[in-house]
């Protein structure tokens, strides 16, 4: 918790630009639930529920969606992308004053390619953790949320059939996660092998 703290002392000059993004993406989520609305009704239209001129009205009504998803998509993006990089500016700058002001001892019990490992990926990786996950984490519940409402309403017996086989997913998902976590750290301390080998 302390750790985290600290962290977010590097984000809170940014939050006004992480919030609007936040709000860019959460609208772009809820514009991608709205186009599963509307392609019912282009899907009622084969079945002869409507007219071939309210097909085409729908198909631009989609289109149309979907270019201001796109656009909401990459704004948030660029956002979030300007962002993360400087907070990883911030954070490096900090990480190297403090490792000019450390003792000769220290840098003599240290490999030189862990300390260059922890300057360039494990900052990069900080930055995901501070940035990318928090929205991301946002959209996919908003995505679920707004997704299973959605379902439900069309058909009630499909949505219970999703639900049922949710959990086999995400216990399949969470034992992967816990795989690639052993693989990442493995690759990182590789990388800092490489390092000071080169």
């Amino acid at each position: 918790m302390k750790n985290l703290k600290r962290l977010l002392r590097y984000i809170q000059p940014y939050y006004p630009q992480m919030i609007f993004a936040a709000i860019l993406l959460l609208t772009a989520v809820l514009v991608k639930l709205f186009v599963i609305w509307v392609v019912r009704d282009i899907i009622n239209s084969f079945a002869g529920q409507n007219t071939a001129r309210s097909l085409n009205s729908i198909t631009g009504i989609v289109l149309a969606l979907l270019v201001l998803h796109a656009l909401l998509s990459a704004c948030h993006s660029y956002l979030m992308a300007s962002v993360g990089h400087r907070v990883v500016m911030d954070f490096r700058i900090k990480l190297f004053e403090h490792l000019t002001g450390l003792s000769v001892r220290f840098f003599s019990k240290r490999r030189t390619g862990e300390l260059i490992s922890r300057l360039t990926s494990d900052v990069g990786v900080i930055q995901n953790f501070s940035t990318n996950v928090p929205v991301n984490l946002a959209k996919q519940i908003v995505t679920f949320t707004g997704g299973i409402a959605i379902l439900f309403y069309i058909n009630w017996r499909l949505c219970l059939l999703i639900l049922y086989i949710l959990p086999i997913i995400t216990l399949t998902s969470l034992f992967f996660g816990r795989q690639l976590k052993k693989l990442s750290t493995a690759l990182q301390d590789s990388s800092a092998k490489v390092s000071t080998a080169l």
